[in-house]
């Protein structure tokens, strides 16, 4: 018997070597597509989130900012107090102070407001929009000083200082003028409080090369006017004068009144506050600073013998260099005090302020300012 050897040609389907390569390389460059798609989306998102979060944060220091900018500063009774139900201090503004005149206006007879400049400012040259862009020349040099009133009618609605650090005698003593007995002995509730803004330059963070600082809210306390209250112990969230006396509005009115720092063109030591701040009642609003810059809008005394009723410059600028009283040594320092006599440099009357606060993100290296004005 014969067996017949069938054989069954057979075609293998599959891909070529050339196929599987313009295959695979495809496929690598729908993945690289993807990844960038996906990789900008990401940075994208970064972004927005980086920018949302210094507007917030820039917001919150604006609110603050505003709301003592546009709060009560001065009394205009000698016997104005500092607590809920004391006289009240009036509606006198800082614009009233004209001291562009002559006579010039009288100094308030209790609470100050200052403008600090170390230096100008610096000018960077046109934005985008555009507009002349500046900030303060080394970044730290430009501060805020003032008394600010609270309206409220509660403890809650009031300044309130910690007693703990005091002696217990010195408790009993600052206690006693509360008008509220809410918080006990350890707390002093006051209707007004000496307030600074400035950046930190003890506690500089450089990122990426760029220097930063923190922005920070000092808040003290002031006292009633009224019997002397005698403060020896180390605090930190009173205000104390340079005799280490309780503060009151009436104290502050002039710079040898308050404990501060520095040089002014009169000689005494007006600068009001020190940039450094590491004590119970400094507040870092913003960190990440690189620039707090504040600009006074202000009529200045023009024409025959120097006077004028208050020609405004029509822009915010920076306050006059010191020409009389010879400054004390370095003179490179601008300042504008109601406590200071309406004299050189304060031969002013100032409108109102510009305020750029600029922070900046180290991770997507990008910088973002808010500007505030006030009419004082």
């Amino acid at each position: 018997m014969r067996i017949a050897n069938h054989t069954t040609n057979r075609t293998r389907k599959g891909f070529t070597l050339v196929e599987l390569l313009v295959a695979a390389a495809l496929s690598i460059l729908i993945m690289f597509v993807i990844a960038t798609a996906f990789q900008t989306g990401l940075q994208t998102l970064s972004t927005l989130k980086s920018l949302g979060d210094m507007a917030e944060r820039l917001k919150t220091a604006e609110t603050l900012l505003r709301n003592d900018l546009e709060a009560e500063h001065f009394a205009t009774t000698g016997t104005a107090g500092g607590t809920a139900g004391d006289d009240s201090p009036g509606t006198l503004r800082l614009s009233d102070q004209r001291y562009d005149l002559a006579p010039p206006s009288r100094p308030p007879l209790g609470g100050y407001f200052q403008i600090w400049q170390g230096a100008g400012s610096f000018f960077e040259g046109n934005d985008a929009e555009p507009l002349l862009s500046s900030r303060a020349g080394a970044g730290e040099n430009h501060r805020l000083s003032m008394t600010v009133k609270r309206t409220g009618r509660s403890p809650e609605g009031l300044f309130s200082a910690d007693l703990s650090q005091l002696t217990a005698a010195e408790q009993a003593s600052v206690a006693s003028l509360n008008s509220s007995d809410v918080f006990g002995t350890n707390r002093f509730v006051s209707q007004w409080a000496q307030v600074d803004w400035f950046l930190d330059v003890t506690r500089p963070s450089p990122l990426n090369g760029v220097p930063t600082w923190p922005l920070v809210r000092r808040v003290r306390a002031v006292g009633p006017a009224g019997p002397a209250t005698v403060i020896t112990s180390a605090q930190d969230t009173l205000s104390v004068t340079p005799g280490g006396l309780l503060s009151t509005l009436q104290s502050l009115a002039t710079p040898g009144g308050r404990i501060m720092s520095g040089p002014s063109a009169t000689g005494q030591f007006a600068t009001a506050i020190q940039n450094a701040s590491s004590k119970v009642g400094d507040d870092i609003v913003i960190t990440n600073v690189t620039s707090f810059e504040v600009r006074p809008m202000y009529g200045f005394p023009v024409g025959p013998g120097g006077i004028s009723p208050g020609a405004l410059d029509g822009a915010f600028a920076d306050l006059p260099a010191p020409v009389a009283p010879a400054p004390v040594a370095p003179a490179t320092f601008r300042e504008f005090d109601t406590g200071l006599p309406a004299a050189g440099n304060n031969r002013i009357r100032v409108i109102a302020v510009q305020i750029k606060i600029r922070v900046y993100d180290s991770k997507n290296k990008m910088s973002r300012q808010t500007t505030m004005v006030v009419k004082l």
